[in-house]
């Protein structure tokens, strides 16, 4: 097995989604039309989390799309295969412990700072003292780096790792920030965000919005817009009036609208929407092996309790297909994946408790055991719809079976401290 098994329950699918108004451009306060900023191409955009930071991890998530304007990755994902993005090529030598990355040249930082084996060295240690070194071994169990020139760098591991080139596609960790931005993060001082990418982050609003402009330098293709406007609107429901009125072009993303807000959308006319074809990523429930959570006949439980094709239904109206392996179609390793060996079965779910001496002593709907509650909190971000809805559903789905699901919102940022 190539992979380490991940312990969580598998929900669905999710599908990227956006959808945009035809024809509708201003400037980056909305009061501009296109002939009164010299015709510039001026794309707005809908965010729900404000750009305070686009530094990797100390972002939200929501912003890790906009952060793509700014940062690049050494690799990327695309297809079931990686692909060389500010890394030109890669040798791995026969044993798999020595990885020598080959830098594309003529690439620089948005503050002129050079894009070397240097920087890319100062990125990977600043890397390693952070949570990336935990759940990156690419990052956290390289032994040795060595500039061998300008645009090559080595890296030594004391064993072999089939996921290397994969943890430097993460573009929420991996990006490449210009050292000098990491020596002020450092310091604790505020910095704006310096990348390699095809925009430069110019300007910030808070509470409204903040400007990207076309980096004349970019090493790639020339970016189509000359400026992006990402406008912070943190409710829904206003996220969908800005696009009706006009005053942004484009909503990205599941988490910016819910299924039922994209079905009415692209029933308006001059707005047409998409959803992707390859499936991105997991919706799942992380279980922490703790107190109650502890016991594998609750964990097993929960999993016979969930129906999946009714939160497919329910919230995706069917978009979100049902998820039967823990890597996603076209992925790689796909095929040396399991499938998912629980589907929803109440009458198990309750059994299993049943026979683990859960019981409910009081007639109050809820198991005990031992004078112990079978109950637990599932935590979750607020600002997002669909995985508010999914909560209610799995609340509801673990009654049936007995148990007690207390739903907790956070702030994203709070979250991901825990």
């Amino acid at each position: 097995m190539k992979f380490k098994r991940i312990y969580t329950l598998i929900l669905a699918v999710v599908m990227c989604i956006a959808f945009g108004a035809c024809g509708q451009t201003g400037s980056s306060d909305g009061s501009a039309s296109p002939e009164d900023t010299d015709n510039a191409k001026i794309l707005n955009i809908a965010s729900i989390g404000e750009t305070t930071s686009l530094f990797p991890l100390s972002m939200v998530p929501e912003n890790y799309t906009i952060s793509r304007l700014v940062y690049e990755t050494l690799f990327t994902y695309e297809h079931g295969e990686v692909v060389p993005v500010l890394a030109e090529d890669y040798a791995l030598s026969e044993d798999g412990r020595t990885l020598t990355l080959y830098l594309r040249k003529n690439v620089s930082f948005h503050d002129g700072a050079p894009f070397n084996a240097e920087a890319v060295k100062t990125n990977l240690e600043d890397k390693m003292k952070g949570p990336a070194a935990y759940s990156l071994p690419a990052i956290g169990a390289c032994k040795a780096m060595t500039v061998v020139d300008e645009h090559t760098l080595e890296l030594s591991y004391d064993t072999p790792y089939y996921g290397l080139l994969t943890d430097f596609c993460w573009p929420d960790v991996c990006v490449m920030v210009s050292p000098l931005q990491i020596e002020a993060e450092a310091a604790g001082q505020e910095t704006k965000p310096i990348g390699t990418g095809p925009y430069v982050y110019t300007n910030y609003v808070a509470g409204e919005y903040t400007q990207f402009v076309r980096n004349e330098e970019y090493w790639g293709e020339t970016p189509y817009y000359d400026e992006v406007v990402s406008k912070y609107i943190p409710d829904a429901a206003s996220r969908m009036q800005a696009l009706k009125n006009g005053e942004v072009d484009l909503l990205y993303g599941s988490a910016e609208l819910s299924y039922e807000d994209y079905n009415e959308a692209i029933a308006i006319d001059g707005v047409f929407g998409k959803i992707s074809e390859v499936p991105s990523v997991f919706r799942n429930l992380t279980l922490n092996f703790n107190g109650i959570l502890g016991d594998l006949s609750v964990r097993r439980a929960m999993a016979y309790a969930i129906d999946k094709e009714l939160i497919s239904q329910g919230v995706s109206y069917g978009y979100e297909a049902i998820a039967d392996k823990v890597i996603t179609t076209g992925g790689m390793y796909e095929e040396d994946c399991p499938e998912v060996s629980y589907s929803y079965d109440l009458e198990k779910s309750n059994t299993i408790l049943e026979e683990a001496g859960w019981a409910d002593s009081n007639g109050d709907g809820i198991r005990e055991k031992d004078g112990t509650r079978l109950g637990f909190v599932c935590t979750i971000p607020s600002g997002d719809e669909s995985k508010e809805t999914i909560a209610l559903l799995l609340k509801d789905m673990f009654a049936e079976a007995g148990m007690e699901m207390t739903i907790k919102t956070m702030e994203t940022m709070d979250a991901k401290l825990l």
